[in-house]
Parts: structure tokens; sequence; C-alpha cells
């Protein structure tokens, strides 16, 4: 937000706002890209070993796998970052295992972001609730 906004759009959610509730001032910038998403979860391209099949494999969660996850509290909380923190532990720690540090790819990170059933359950009743409320 330091830059500035490179554009202006008129599409809901292309822009990023946030208030100073002190001083009430505005700040306005773009939105992530899905690339700069990509860059800051840590993003790779791999080879498969099969033919030009390529697969994606990140050190974090990509934004498409995260949104809507049984992880996703809809805010950052403490549980999320414990997690943060727990991997980089794992990716940090000088005596790990190769195939639990590295990066993971999409299904594994799906599996890993799915959550309790109780929680899904309960996500997807406040949003239907909260659909039919608006």
């Amino acid at each position: 937000m330091l830059q500035g906004p490179t554009g202006w759009s008129p599409l809901s959610g292309t822009m990023l706002t946030a208030r100073n509730m002190t001083t009430n001032e505005i700040f306005l910038d773009n939105t992530l890209t899905d690339v700069e998403f990509d860059l800051i979860c840590g993003t790779y391209v791999c080879h498969t070993g099969f033919g030009d099949q390529t697969a994606m494999r990140s050190w974090f969660p990509s934004v498409a796998t995260f949104e809507g996850s049984g992880e996703d509290y809809g805010r950052w909380n403490r549980q999320r970052e414990d997690s943060f923190f727990r991997r980089l532990d794992e990716i940090n720690n000088i005596n790990r295992e190769a195939s639990s540090c590295g990066p993971v790819n999409t299904k594994k990170w799906r599996d890993l972001m799915r959550g309790t059933k109780e929680l899904r359950r309960l996500r997807d009743d406040i949003e239907k609730w909260s659909d039919s409320f608006i």
C-alpha cells in the first residue's frame, strides 16, 4: 500500500481499502494477482516425470486451496498462526525428513486443509443462513 494503486478499477474485489481507525485516513491499492499469491505461497511448477505433465507444489497452501477449506475461518486467528509457525518449523528443521518438509502438491494441501467434518458442516450452515438472511 506504500506505492498506491497502479490504476483504478470499477470492478468489485479488484481494489483493496483499509482505514486507519485513529485518523480515519483511507488507504487504497490493487489487490494481489494470482501470480503474486503464488509467489507468496512459494509455488513451483514441477515436472512429474510423465512426458510433459507438470504438477503444482508449494510451501504453503494456495489461496484457491485454502479459501473455503475446513481451515478457512474467515479471518486470521490463533490456530492459523500456530499452524503457520509449525509449518515454518517443519521447513527450517535441520533434522527433517525430505518427504514431510518440502513443497506439497495441491491434492496433499487439500487433504491437509480439509478440517473436521463438524467445522465444514458448521461453515456450510452459516453460509446457508447468511444467504437466506440477506
